[in-house]
C-alpha cells in the first residue's frame, strides 16, 4: 500500500492507492486519478441554486410496473405548479429511453418519450435534468439475464446479496467494480446526445440494504489486490487492512466513478452535475469523500423540520448547490407493516400542510426544491390546484419564484461552527460510543442555540483546510471523538488568533481512524487528562457550580479527567446519592489570544432527550461570552421556533419557522400545525447603517418598527409555518 501523511488525507481527500485496480482489470473505466473536468460557471449555477423543480420518479407508477406516461401530461402539471424544472427518469428499474446499452428496456417502450418529454419542456420554457441511477438497485431477482450474475455483489460464501427498495420486487445489488460500470458510462455517453441542461447521478451505489458489507466478488478480489497487493478483507479485520480497503472502495472506485462520469458530463457538453448526497450522515457511506467532484448535491430529506434545516445549513457550508426534496414528509408511516419496503401510495396527493413546512425550510435554508414527485398529482382527475398538496406546492413554488434574487444575493452569516465529524461516524468504535446516538449531540448544540438566538454553522471535519474558521467567533467539538494531528493543529490555531474552542465528552480520543494514540493534541490544547479512557455511567449526578446552590442535572455518562497547568474549574460533577464530588465537569483554559472550555460529559446531547431549559440556559451561558456582543438577532426561545438569519450589503433577512405541530410528533405522520403568536424581533444593523424600511416577506407587508442602539424592533402578530423579516439598511 502506497504511504500517505494524515495531512494527505484532509487536504486530497483520501488516499489514491497505487496503481488502481479498476484500470488494471480494464473493466471499471473509472478512477480518482487524471485530469478533472472544469465546474460549470458560475452563470450557469444561478438557476439551479434557486430550480423548482417536479420530478418524474419511474420507481413507481406511471413508468413502473406498467408504463402509462404522457410527455405532454407531464408537462403540463409542471406548468401547473409553476416548477421551471422537470426531472425525467432516463433509467430506473428499466431504461426509459432506446438505450444501446445492456441495461434492460422497459418491455412497454415506444418511441423515444425522453425526446418528446424534452422537446416539450423546451417550448414551455423548462430546464431539463437527466436522472441517472449510478448503480442503483434494478436486478430483479425473478428475471432471467445471463449478464446479471456477473455484475452482482457477493458476500465471502459467495452469494449474492439482495435488497429491498420501493416494495413490487428485490433486487441483486450491483458491483461497481463488474462490467456493469462500462453499461453506465455508456448509458452517460447516450444521454448526452440529447438536449438536457444538467445531469443529476443517483448514486454511486456500492449496494443497498447490504452496502456495510464488503463485496468479495471476482472483480473487487482481483481489483483490491492489484491495488494493494491484500486479500479482501473481513468486516473484523486488524485496522489496518479496513483503512486500507475503506479507502480503495470511498476514493479509487466510488469517487473514482463519480469523478469519470462527471467529468464525461462536463467535458462533453459542459454540463453542471449534482447527485444523491442523503446518506452524508450515516455510517458505512462514502458520500463525503464525493462532494469535491460534483458542482452540488441533494439531502434528501429528514425526519423532522430541525433536521431538514440542520441538513441543509450543512450542505450550504460547503459552498456547493444543495437541493432537498419537498414532499419526502408526505410518506405512508407504515409502522405496522412487515416489509418495511412497502412504503403505501406515492401516486396520490395528502391534504395537510406538511408539504407548506417542507417547503419553507428549504425556501429558508436557500435551496433549490425538488418536488417528489409528478406520481402524486398525474393520476387525479382534476388540476393540481383542486387538492391541498398542489396548493401548497404551488404557494411554495411562487414564493421561491417571486424571490429568487433574494435568496441568491444574500448569504449566511455564522457566529458559531459546529462541528460534525465524519470520521467520528465512520470509524469511531469506543465500548461506549453508540453510532445512531452521536448526533444527538450536534443536534443538540444546534437547537440549544437556535433557542439562544446564535446563528450557527454546522460543518464537515473534511473541510477544516478550505474553510475560513476566523468567520465563526466560536467552534464546537460535540463529542468529537476522531480527530486527524492535523485538524488539531488548525483548531489550535484558530484558538490562538482569539477564538473560542469548546470540546465535550470524548472528542480529541482518537485519531482520524479511530485508532489509540498516545499523543492526544486535543487533551493538551484543552489543558486535560483522562483518568481513564472509558466513560462510566451513573444515576443521579448532577452538575454543581461555584458560587450557585442550585443542583444542574448532568449527563449519567461522564469522563472522569484531570485539569492540568492553568486549566480552571467552572464546575464539578456531584453523586447525589453518595453525596460525593467526582471531580472536574467543565473547565477552561487560555490559549493565545482564545479560550478553550471542555466539557466531560456529553451534556448538548441530553438537550435533544429532555429539552430541559436548565441545561439549554446553562450552557448558553458558557457561551455568552464569546458570542453575547456579536448576536445578529433575538428572538423568544419557544421550542419549535426556528430562524436562519442571512444578509447581503444592503439587505437583512431573518427567516423565522414555527414548527408548532398540534398531532403528536410521529414520522412521516402528516400534521397540521398551529401559529406563534405575538412575537417580539430585535435584529442588529451593523455599525454605521440604519433601518430604511422592514418588510414582511411572506404576509408581502409593511411592517411597524422602531430602532435603538443599533437595534431594529417590531413585533409579528402571527407566524403560521413561516415568515421572513427583511430589513433594507441606509
Amino acid at each position: 500500500m502506497a504511504e500517505f501523511t494524515r495531512r494527505d488525507l484532509i487536504l486530497g481527500g483520501g488516499l489514491l492507492l497505487a496503481g488502481s485496480g479498476s484500470q488494471l482489470l480494464g473493466v471499471n473505466p473509472f478512477s480518482a486519478d487524471g485530469a478533472v473536468a472544469a465546474i460549470a460557471p458560475d452563470a450557469d449555477r444561478e438557476w439551479i441554486r434557486t430550480a423548482r423543480i417536479l420530478v418524474a420518479e419511474a420507481y413507481n407508477p406511471p413508468f413502473y410496473p406498467e408504463l402509462d406516461y404522457d410527455p405532454e401530461k407531464a408537462v403540463r402539471l409542471a406548468k401547473a405548479l409553476n416548477a421551471n424544472t422537470f426531472r425525467y427518469p432516463v433509467a430506473a428499474y428499466y431504461a426509459y429511453f432506446p438505450t444501446r446499452t445492456k441495461y434492460p428496456i422497459h418491455p412497454k417502450l415506444a418511441g423515444d418519450p425522453m425526446r418528446e418529454t424534452l422537446r416539450l419542456c423546451r417550448a414551455a420554457n423548462l430546464k431539463t435534468i437527466a436522472y441517472i441511477p449510478v448503480n442503483h438497485p434494478f436486478m430483479d431477482v425473478n428475471d432471467v439475464n445471463p449478464l446479471y450474475p456477473q455484475w452482482q455483489r457477493r458476500g465471502a460464501n459467495g452469494k449474492p446479496f439482495v435488497t429491498t427498495h420501493f416494495g413490487f420486487a428485490r433486487y441483486y445489488e450491483g458491483c461497481l467494480n463488474s462490467p456493469l460500470s462500462a453499461e453506465i458510462l455508456q448509458m452517460v455517453q447516450e444521454v448526452l446526445e440529447y438536449d438536457f441542461d444538467l445531469v443529476y447521478f443517483d448514486g454511486p451505489y456500492q449496494g443497498m440494504d447490504h452496502r456495510a458489507e464488503f463485496c468479495h466478488c471476482e472483480w473487487c478480489r482481483t481489483a483490491f489486490m492489484k491495488a494493494s497487493g491484500r486479500d479482501i478483507p473481513a468486516q473484523d479485520a486488524f485496522p489496518d487492512d479496513l483503512i486500507a480497503y475503506t479507502h480503495w472502495m470511498n476514493d479509487d472506485v466510488a469517487r473514482g466513478t463519480l469523478q469519470r462520469l462527471t467529468n464525461t458530463a462536463r467535458g462533453t457538453k459542459g454540463l453542471p452535475v449534482l447527485f444523491n448526497n442523503t446518506s452524508l450522515l450515516s455510517r458505512g457511506w462514502c458520500r463525503s469523500h464525493l462532494i469535491r467532484v460534483t458542482d452540488g448535491f441533494m439531502f434528501e430529506s429528514a425526519e423532522t423540520p430541525e433536521q431538514k434545516l440542520f441538513n441543509l445549513q450543512l450542505g450550504k457550508s460547503t459552498d456547493k448547490v444543495i437541493w432537498t426534496y419537498v414532499g419526502y414528509h408526505s410518506q405512508y408511516n407504515r409502522e405496522h407493516l412487515e416489509d418495511k419496503s412497502i412504503r403505501g401510495w406515492y401516486s396520490y396527493p395528502v391534504d395537510g400542510d406538511n408539504l407548506l413546512m417542507d417547503g419553507s425550510v428549504a425556501f429558508s435554508a436557500g435551496t433549490g426544491m425538488v418536488f417528489w414527485s409528478l406520481s402524486r398529482l398525474y393520476f387525479m382527475p382534476h388540476p393540481p390546484e383542486s387538492y391541498a398538496e398542489g396548493r401548497n406546492i404551488r404557494a411554495i413554488f411562487d414564493l421561491m419564484e417571486k424571490h429568487a434574487d433574494l435568496l441568491y444575493s444574500t448569504h449566511s452569516s455564522p457566529q458559531a461552527g459546529l462541528l460534525v465529524s465524519s470520521q467520528t461516524i465512520e470509524w469511531c468504535n469506543a465500548k461506549s460510543f453508540i453510532p445512531p446516538a452521536y448526533p444527538n449531540g450536534f443536534r443538540g448544540i444546534w437547537q440549544i442555540m437556535q433557542e439562544g438566538s446564535i446563528a450557527s454553522e454546522p460543518f464537515l471535519d473534511f473541510d477544516f483546510e478550505r474553510r475560513d474558521l476566523d468567520r465563526y467567533k466560536l467552534i464546537y467539538l460535540s463529542n468529537a471523538v476522531c480527530l486527524s494531528q492535523v485538524q488539531c493543529g488548525i483548531l489550535a490555531d484558530f484558538v490562538a488568533r482569539g477564538g473560542t474552542l469548546v470540546a465535550t465528552h470524548l472528542s480529541g480520543l482518537y485519531d482520524e481512524y479511530g485508532r489509540a494514540q498516545t499523543q492526544r493534541p486535543l487533551h493538551e490544547l484543552l489543558g486535560i487528562k483522562f483518568t481513564t479512557d472509558q466513560p462510566e455511567e451513573q444515576p443521579e449526578l448532577y452538575l454543581k457550580i461555584p458560587g450557585r446552590d442550585e443542583l444542574i442535572p448532568q449527563d449519567p455518562q461522564i469522563v472522569r479527567f484531570q485539569e492540568l497547568g492553568d486549566s480552571s474549574v467552572l464546575a464539578t460533577t456531584y453523586d447525589l446519592a453518595h453525596r460525593e464530588n467526582l471531580g472536574a465537569a467543565i473547565t477552561q483554559r487560555n490559549h493565545g489570544n482564545g479560550r478553550v472550555i471542555y466539557i466531560g460529559s456529553n451534556l448538548e446531547a441530553i438537550y435533544v432527550e429532555t429539552h430541559m431549559p436548565v441545561i439549554r440556559d446553562s450552557l448558553l451561558d458558557l457561551l455568552e461570552p464569546a458570542l453575547g456582543a456579536s448576536r445578529r438577532y433575538r428572538i423568544p426561545a419557544e421550542k419549535g421556533l426556528l430562524a436562519q438569519f442571512s444578509e447581503s450589503p444592503g439587505i437583512i433577512v431573518l427567516h423565522l419557522i414555527a414548527n408548532d405541530g398540534n398531532k403528536v410528533k410521529k414520522i412521516r405522520a402528516s400534521e397540521s400545525y398551529m401559529p406563534v403568536m405575538n412575537t417580539p424581533v430585535a435584529i442588529r444593523v451593523p455599525s454605521g447603517k440604519s433601518a430604511s424600511s422592514v418588510h414582511l416577506l411572506r404576509a408581502d407587508k409593511p411592517a411597524q418598527f422602531s430602532q435603538k442602539d443599533g437595534w431594529v424592533h417590531l413585533d409579528i402578530d402571527k407566524i403560521y409555518i413561516y415568515e421572513s423579516v427583511v430589513v433594507t439598511l441606509a
